[in-house]
């Protein structure tokens, strides 16, 4: 790796040495001659990567570690360059002489240590490298090749480290007209398709966030939807949702990805009531009625209520002012064993939806 050239420090009198040395020993051994101090400088970078999301390339590499040579600054360079006639999008070409790369090059970054905090994405630097125009219209055969070099005070460094390259691909329209209904199994998503256009779709990524917090930086489903729709599962009622959804276009070799597309917000709201429990008996006994049922199926149900009207005519009314949790009920009544009444129940769940009623069968 090369190193910029420093002065060498003036060396120390070989006389006035020896005669220190001498008067610590009883001899005085030879002396070697005096060794230049060693020139410690930033170490190459040898991680930078880079991905296309949208007209953005992010790049990534590592911060300087923990003993390193004292680091100023990060300088990033990038070079347009005319891609060979059929070079793959994800094709690796050679690295170029750095001579060569650095004067065909422009610098587009350049960062103090001071602000490195500001890039740092957990353990990554992470920058955002706005792609040119003549990379992103199509037809199109450029491509980005990228470098990266920590350098001292003295702007001395190990050299440029790994190179990156990027071929651009056209960027896709985001899908409009996003539109999220809550049902009681899933919060389903639908939108438009994005225009025909230079970027063949290739499928879609639906991104959600919760309340008022960032997006998730990875999407929800786990492969490219086909579709422009998506159910959405893994929910809770009374919480609020933010939904997102961007294209993907390209092939196997290479994707790239919209712009996310406008949000929608959706609160989860349990409105759906539950199955209503089966079976249910009215036992008439002297001083009293007996209740029996079989559970609702429904998964969430809080518990169950009963009514009783009399028969011709009156008002509904309930037996109890709360939930009854099990699956029997006696009621203590000495006049409900003379009759003329109709019973009734309900599952209720946990947001209070009653099912329909179920009239007893005595």
């Amino acid at each position: 790796m090369r190193k910029t050239p420093i002065p060498a420090p003036s060396p120390v009198p070989l006389a006035a040495l020896c005669a220190a040395l001498c008067a610590m020993v009883a001899g005085c051994a030879r002396i070697a001659d005096p060794k230049p101090p060693e020139v410690r400088v930033p170490a190459a970078v040898g991680d930078l990567a880079a991905r296309q999301a949208g007209g953005e390339v992010i790049l990534t590499l590592s911060p300087p570690g923990k003993g390193a040579a004292e680091v100023r600054a990060l300088e990033v360079f990038r070079l347009t360059e005319d891609a060979p006639e059929g070079a793959p999008p994800d094709g690796a070409p050679a690295p170029l002489d750095e001579g060569e790369f650095l004067e065909r090059a422009e610098r587009i970054r350049s960062i103090p240590a001071a602000r490195f905090p500001e890039y740092l994405r957990g353990d990554s630097l992470v920058l955002r490298d706005e792609a040119p125009a003549e990379a992103l219209s199509p037809p199109s055969s450029k491509r980005l090749r990228y470098a990266a070099v920590f350098v001292d005070g003295r702007r001395r460094a190990a050299g440029l480290g790994n190179q990156v390259v990027v071929r651009p691909l056209p960027v896709p329209d985001a899908p409009q007209g996003l539109a999220a209904t809550v049902a009681e199994d899933g919060i389903v998503l639908e939108w438009r398709p994005p225009a025909e256009g230079a970027a063949r779709v290739a499928g879609y990524n639906v991104y959600r966030a919760e309340g008022g917090g960032a997006p998730a930086p990875t999407p929800r489903n786990a492969a490219p939807l086909a579709a422009a729709q998506y159910r959405d599962g893994d929910f809770q009622f009374g919480k609020t949702y933010r939904y997102s959804v961007s294209t993907l276009a390209g092939d196997r070799a290479a994707t790239v990805e919209s712009a996310p597309s406008e949000e929608v917000a959706v609160t989860a709201r349990d409105v759906f009531p539950p199955a209503p429990p089966e079976e249910f008996a009215a036992v008439v006994e002297r001083g009293g009625v007996t209740f029996l049922w079989a559970p609702s199926p429904s998964p969430d149900v809080a518990g169950y209520r009963i009514f009783r009207k009399r028969r011709g005519g009156g008002e509904r009314e309930p037996l109890q002012p709360g939930l009854l949790a099990g699956l029997s009920f006696k009621l203590a009544d000495a006049a409900a064993d003379a009759g003329g009444w109709d019973y009734e129940i309900e599952a209720v769940d946990g947001h209070g939806n009653p099912s329909a009623a179920v009239a007893a069968r005595e």
